[in-house]
């Protein structure tokens, strides 16, 4: 049994300005062949898992390419043709029984919108239609017909914060399995309701979502049912198909037949819901006042309008400036992205002054860059393991990276942007977030499993930005109307489609 497994991962704001090019990928994570099996084994993400599975159930596996990339702007085509050339010329060299593709399901192209449905269907066209394709995905998804259609099974994260990224490839991985062996003969279902809300309000373990994924949980265990998923999609896509997604796998034509009434009754219930995921914000020196008047510490201030888990470029100053402004005394953590502030600090070396701006320079529409005058305390490589929740056993790489003393106050001033959900990224540079009174991360929700069991407080902060919560301070032009929650008083079109079944039955 012969099975390829491969990977090819970005979320894209289609509001950043950056786009993605094969230098994002490789400054993150571009591994061929051979290369992937030493590197993501043993993982606990969904090449991890998945490969464990694989594993153990004797397949020979057939790495293809493993590209993931920090969120950005959309990917450059001559990328995306790069990894999916890469990718199918390995297919090509022998046949296979069975793909597994680790995606993400929100990566828009310079000039395209379903990435992955295009992936998809270039894999499908590559292996003929009686080889099972199951694609594993985040809960921020997409999904389009054209994923569906190409599919035989599209299975998504069930948290959010994603803690369940290896299970996910374990569940995914043990489901291709099924098919390959022909025990089951699966098919794709989903229905789409027209809204988008904000990240800051989708967490699994509050309402309305918990109580929506429960429902998908409790249906995925009903008789000829082998998945469901929620898919509440991030919202800065201003594409012209996008909306909160069901997807369910069905066991046999027959029983997806039926499960699109299902699918399109719990979009109807998520539509109703709707205004339950509204945000909470606080404005920056209300969090600060705030954070200041507690015992103890520390206080976590989100930026999610800069977040780099949510494409945008982390290089937002506007906490910073404000408590420069308001001469705090506490200790504070404040991370930014900014080449020539560390290439400043290089040149002064450790011990030296810097005397320099911060911020604001890769995208100057929402920050401003701040004046700072300060001492260089570490210099080092940027780079460090996640040991938190998510991501767990892979590599963060920050690029040269310097922590700059201004008062009482650390800048960990990065080259490349990274996922700032887990206090690894602080502790690599000697930044211990529990023994600072403020510390800045740049997450919509992500970062509250990791800094949660020790912080004293966690807030968002209303911060201009491109990943920002407030939807309606962005420029739209391609989204479909109506929309919420541009539009709210109007009877929803809960779309629906059933995939085909590619696999004929076995003789």
């Amino acid at each position: 049994m012969r099975i390829a497994i491969g990977q090819f991962q970005e979320e894209s704001n289609t509001f950043v300005l950056q786009k993605a090019d094969l230098r994002f990928f490789r400054d993150n994570q571009l591994l061929y062949g051979d290369q992937i099996l030493p590197a993501l084994s043993g993982t606990r993400a969904e090449m991890g898992g998945a490969l464990e599975v694989l594993a153990a159930a004797g397949a020979e596996i057939v790495p293809l390419v493993a590209a993931h990339s920090v969120s950005s702007g959309p990917v450059t085509r001559e990328t995306f043709e790069h990894v999916a050339r890469e990718m199918l010329a390995r297919l090509a060299a022998g046949p296979v029984d069975g793909v597994l593709l680790v995606l993400h399901g929100s990566m828009v192209l310079e000039d395209a919108d379903d990435a992955e449905g295009e992936l998809l269907e270039a894999v499908r066209r590559q292996v003929g239609p009686n080889v099972p394709i199951v694609a594993t995905l985040d809960l921020h998804a997409n999904i389009s017909a054209r994923m569906v259609e190409q599919a035989d099974a599209l299975v998504g994260y069930g948290t959010y914060p994603h803690v369940d990224m290896y299970d996910t490839g374990t569940r995914g991985a043990r489901l291709l399995l099924a098919a390959v062996r022909g025990e089951v003969r699966p098919v794709v279902v989903f229905a789409k309701a027209p809204m988008i809300v904000p990240a800051e309000g989708m967490g699994t373990r509050d309402e309305p979502m918990a109580g929506l994924m429960a429902e998908a949980k409790r249906w995925e265990r009903a008789p000829g049912m082998l998945s469901t998923s929620l898919f509440a999609v991030q919202p800065w896509l201003d594409v012209s198909d996008i909306g909160f997604s069901v997807v369910a796998v069905a066991d046999g034509e027959q029983r997806a037949l039926q499960a699109e009434g299902e699918a399109r009754e719990l979009a109807l219930k998520a539509w109703a819901a709707r205004h339950r995921f509204n945000a909470e914000l606080l404005e920056v020196d209300e969090a600060i006042r705030r954070a200041l008047v507690l015992d103890g510490g520390p206080v976590i201030l989100s930026e999610s309008a800069d977040g780099t888990g949510a494409g945008s470029p982390g290089d937002s100053v506007a906490v910073l400036e404000r408590l420069l402004a308001l001469g705090v005394a506490e200790r504070c953590l404040v991370s930014v992205v900014d080449p020539p502030a560390v290439a400043a600090a290089f040149a002064a070396g450790v011990g030296g002054e810097v005397n320099t701006t911060v911020g604001g320079r890769l995208d100057p529409r929402y920050s401003t860059p701040v004046p700072i005058r300060g001492r260089v305390r570490l210099l080092f490589d940027g780079d460090f393991v996640f040991t938190g929740s998510e991501f767990t056993g892979t590599a963060g790489h920050m690029g040269r990276t310097a922590v700059i003393q201004v008062g009482s106050i650390a800048i960990l001033a990065m080259e490349r942007p990274v996922m700032t959900i887990d206090p690894a990224y602080y502790r690599a540079a000697g930044l211990e977030p529990r023994e600072a009174k403020i510390v800045v991360v740049k997450s919509a929700l992500q970062f509250r499993d990791n800094y949660g069991p020790f912080a004293r407080a966690m807030w968002v902060v209303d911060t201009p930005g491109a990943s920002t919560a407030n939807l309606s301070r962005l420029t739209w032009h391609k989204i479909p109307r109506p929309l919420y929650p541009f539009d709210d008083d109007f009877p929803p079109e809960i779309r629906s489609a059933v995939g085909s079944l590619h696999r004929a039955p076995r003789s």
